[in-house]
């Protein structure tokens, strides 16, 4: 809902700044538009401005290729940035306009903060900088363009509010980017693969010629969006490898295009005409009507000499006003072709440019989200034509259907009107040829006029123009005026003249009259045209609805998106995968493994279908040695490793609980730990630990059990000199799983494995109730504890977080052959409180302190240094069951100091009583604070 009301935002912001833009097109600094009163061959120009604008929103809000950015939470930033960024345009044309000074730098810093939010929202948002600047350039007015004022100095031009506009936006622009660059360091999208875009994997002839085809199918998708994918990776559209393939002939279309685009706008001549106001002189720009009025002058009949000056006097007339409209049709065009170049460049070419793979390369090959900002061009462009189409006479049932929305351009209109073809024909500033003449008349509509401000303030500094200078730029504009008002009497005199010899049937005029016949075939061909507009416009707006609708039902699950992608991307190797995915859904394992195949097949770095199709042959049942080869494979690839191991592990816990499998399973499990992805050396070695005890209590030799350990100590080895050399692997974002070992941990792995080899060597020789092989396990537990009860590098940490397996079950094969051994109980209960099992713990450290007790009771015949070692085993014990049962210490306080006592009766002495005080000591304050 978010995003939908975001949209219905952007499609009035579209409005907004398409009528902005509209203007833009017809006006310029020396005169504003002037409006008649509407007939049925008439219409307005605000009617224009208004009709144009609203039909570029609704393309705008129905076009189909916007659905994946309205319907997908990711295409939120683009909405946002789009947003942003039309409001800065606005904004910033906005500022051109107004006189204040101070309201200008306010409406220029909001622009600069929005497109700043803009960018911020999306990186493509700064591209609309270009579009600001360029229009600032092409359609807004200089400081000057009349000729006959006083010339600018450099200083005076430098001053100038629009020199501050530009130079305002171009050091945001740097700002930004060194800000961004500064935060992020690398900026660019550096992790992508093949399948996502297969640009950069590309022998560089059949990357550019990919390339331009990319920039063809993105335009296709915005001119005919019939045919839509929520994924277009490779190789939904292959490879264009040569010059031959057809495909070319699109991409050399567009670029033709966007040449034509640049070079009939000619920017290059908008200082020469708007800097200095130099316009191309009639007399010399157009040989061809003067030529046309010399051969009439000298054809015409000898008439009295009167009559005859008379004549030749309105034919220069005409001849002269022909040569203007002519000046003033080419003037029209080039503003119509310069207004196109920037809808085209700046708000269609520039945002697209950082998808469009040439100054770097991006993580997807086409994503319909990234068409979102540049197809506000396109609904404006798409707009223009069809207006142009539609003309005067189908004019007046779309402003009927604006008004049904509300929209009326009433309140815009303050004058006498004009046909609509010199409307869309007539230059920026100047009138239909009728009224070139006409002085302009500043009227409060000019404030709001796009860029007037900019015309009538030169800048918001004093200039150094001297009176005198004023005075001589006063008689020179008065001069103008009165030549203009001369030749317009003069034209109107031939007319009269000519008109007068037509009726007294004398010479025939310059140019033939059209006859009614004519006139009728002109209008006819008007209406059919007018009709043929509206038409199209309604076949336009009902397709891009009814698509639009079509498509948001694609975009209701999962499924539904994929299933409609693969009506059009089915080479494409992620649109296989999913259908895959979605076929196992429906538990259809052998269409399934077909399209996980043809993913793999399609590209065979793509190693995402390894999982699958390991997890589906598994899930099948059909063939688990290849689904568990399958699953290996995927180990190496780090968007599923996880997925695969766990799979794995689980896969190998089901085979060790069948009898006669424990071994292998174990053994298998244990390799893929070892593998350099995952590096699991210490939980490796507790399995293969496991695995030789077992191999020992089955009645195996010991040379069986080193075969086993013989891995687990070779890939040790080669750790621990990686890890001296500094070559060891680090995980990355390439191996997410590794776990990193140090030399600390590697040592203490080492240490506990060889301690626990020997332990199994006499296992090998003796029974487990055999003194040998209990005296094995003592001098283990002397020798190696604590450092070999838990597990040490299992997560990067010399932390033990878990209790050693081989080490549980070695303790438990002794504790059970000697249950009275007070050694055994206190070292199960360490392992009770290391395995978080608080009470069986206090059980058995409680049991193994009364052990020990017991020994000091029955020993009648102890030396001092035995009875006080017993008694520190027993109090050892009891101290551990006091931490782990605080409630209950001074009770097991008083235990202690009777043990204390005991020994000190025993065998007394200096040191036996020192610990029989200090313990009474830490009983009454322990019971003083309970």
């Amino acid at each position: 809902m978010a995003n939908a009301a975001l949209h219905g935002i952007n499609s009035c912001l579209v409005y907004r700044a398409a009528r902005v833009l509209v203007q833009l097109r017809f006006h310029n600094s020396a005169r504003s538009p002037t409006v008649l009163q509407q007939t049925p061959d008439v219409v307005s120009s605000s009617a224009v401005y208004s009709l144009e604008a609203f039909l570029a929103a609704l393309l705008f809000a129905a076009h189909p290729i916007h659905t994946e950015a309205v319907a997908g939470i990711v295409g939120h930033a683009e909405l946002l940035c789009a947003a942003l960024a039309l409001l800065a345009l606005i904004t910033y044309v906005s500022a051109a306009s107004v006189l204040s000074c101070t309201q200008h730098y306010r409406l220029l810093a909001a622009s600069i903060c929005m497109l700043w939010l803009a960018a911020l929202a999306k990186e493509i948002g700064i591209t609309m900088a270009g579009a600001m600047m360029l229009l600032d350039l092409c359609l807004l007015p200089w400081p000057r363009r009349d000729p006959a004022g006083p010339q600018l100095c450099a200083s005076q031009l430098l001053s100038h509010r629009k020199v501050h506009r530009l130079l305002a936006t171009l050091v945001s622009v740097v700002a930004y980017t060194k800000l961004r660059s500064w935060l992020a360091g690398d900026h660019l999208v550096r992790i992508y693969r093949k399948v996502e875009n297969p640009i950069p994997f590309a022998d560089p002839q059949t990357a550019k010629l990919t390339t331009g085809f990319l920039h063809a199918k993105y335009f296709q998708l915005l001119l005919f969006p019939w045919h839509l994918s929520a994924d277009w990776s490779f190789a939904c559209i292959p490879y264009v490898h040569s010059l031959s393939d057809p495909r070319n002939a699109a991409t050399a279309g567009l670029y033709a295009a966007l040449l034509y685009t640049f070079i009939a706008a000619r920017p290059w001549r908008v200082l020469q005409w708007d800097l200095h106001g130099s316009l191309p002189a009639v007399s010399s720009s157009h040989p061809a009507q003067l030529a046309e009025l010399k051969s009439a002058t000298n054809d015409a009949p000898q008439l009295n000499s009167r009559s005859s000056a008379s004549y030749r006097s309105g034919l220069v007339s005409r001849a002269a006003a022909s040569s203007s409209e002519a000046c003033i049709d080419r003037q029209s065009r080039q503003r119509q072709a310069l207004w196109q170049m920037v809808i085209v460049i700046g708000l269609m070419v520039g945002p697209f440019v950082p998808a469009a793979n040439i100054f770097f390369y991006v993580g997807t090959f086409i994503g319909e989200r990234l068409l979102y900002l540049p197809s506000v061009g396109y609904c404006m462009m798409l707009s223009h034509y069809l207006i142009r189409l539609i003309g005067p006479l189908g004019f007046h049932s779309l402003q009927a259907a604006m008004q049904c929305f509300g929209l009326s351009y009433r309140s815009f209109e303050h004058g006498p009107a004009e046909p609509f073809e010199h409307r869309l024909a007539a230059p920026a500033g100047q009138a239909p040829l009728q009224r070139a003449s006409a002085e302009p008349v500043a009227t409060s509509a000019d404030s709001n006029t796009p860029g007037k401000a900019d015309a009538r303030l030169p800048n918001c500094i004093p200039t150094a123009a001297t009176a005198p200078q004023q005075q001589r730029h006063q008689q020179q504009q008065q001069q103008q005026q009165a030549h203009q008002q001369q030749q317009a009497q003069q034209q109107q005199q031939a007319q009269q003249q000519q008109q007068a010899q037509q009726d007294k049937g004398g010479v025939r005029s310059l140019r033939p009259q059209r006859g009614q016949s004519a006139h009728g075939t002109s209008c006819s061909r008007r209406l059919v045209q007018g009709w043929v507009g509206l038409v199209l416009v309604g076949v336009l707006l009902g397709g891009c609805s009814w698509r639009t609708v079509t498509r948001n039902r694609d975009w209701q699950d999962e499924e539904t998106l994929f299933l409609a992608a693969q009506k059009v991307c089915m080479n494409s190797g992620k649109v296989r995968l999913n259908s895959g995915i979605l076929e196992r859904r429906h538990s259809k394992w052998d269409k399934a493994l077909q399209h996980f195949r043809m993913a793999r097949q399609i590209d065979d770095t793509y190693c995402e279908p390894d999982y699958w199709i390991g997890a589906t042959l598994l899930q099948q049942g059909t063939n688990l040695e290849l689904g568990l080869l399958e699953l290996e494979k995927a180990v190496s690839c780090k968007y599923v490793a996880s997925n695969a191991v766990t799979a794995l592990q689980q896969v190998y816990q089901l085979s060790a609980s069948r009898p006669g499998q424990k071994a292998i399973a174990l053994q298998a499990w244990a390799r893929i730990l070892l593998k350099p992805e995952l590096g699991r050396v210490a939980e490796a070695c507790l399995l293969l630990e496991q695995v030789a005890l077992d191999t020992i209590q089955a009645g195996g030799s010991y040379s069986q059990a080193q075969d086993v350990m013989q891995e687990c100590m070779l890939h040790v080895k080669r750790a621990q000199t990686a890890a001296q050399q500094g070559t060891a692997p680090q995980p990355s974002s390439d191996m997410p799983l590794l776990v990193m070992h140090n030399s600390t941990s590697l040592k203490k792995i080492s240490t506990c494995v060889k301690a626990r080899m020997k332990v199994l060597k006499v296992l090998s020789h003796h029974q487990a109730r055999s003194a040998e092989a209990r005296a094995a396990v003592l001098k283990y537990l002397e020798l190696n504890m604590p450092g070999c009860r838990g597990v040490h590098g299992k997560d990067s940490s010399d932390q033990a977080q878990e209790v050693a397996t081989a080490h549980l079950h070695l303790v438990h094969m002794v504790q059970e052959a000697f249950p009275e051994d007070p050694w055994f109980h206190h070292e199960w209960g360490e392992i009770m409180v290391l395995q978080n099992r608080q009470r069986d713990a206090h059980r058995h450290l409680q049991a193994a302190a009364a052990l020990f007790a017991s020994q000091l009771e029955k020993a009648s015949k102890l030396q001092e240094a035995e009875a006080c070692e017993l008694a520190d085993l027993a109090v050892r014990s009891l101290d551990r069951t006091r931490q782990i049962q605080p409630s209950q210490s001074c009770q097991i306080m008083e235990q202690e100091c009777g043990i204390r006592k005991q020994t000190h009766t025993l065998v007394p002495s200096h040191v036996s009583a020192a610990l029989f005080r200090d313990c009474l000591t830490q009983l009454t304050v322990c019971h003083q604070n309970s």
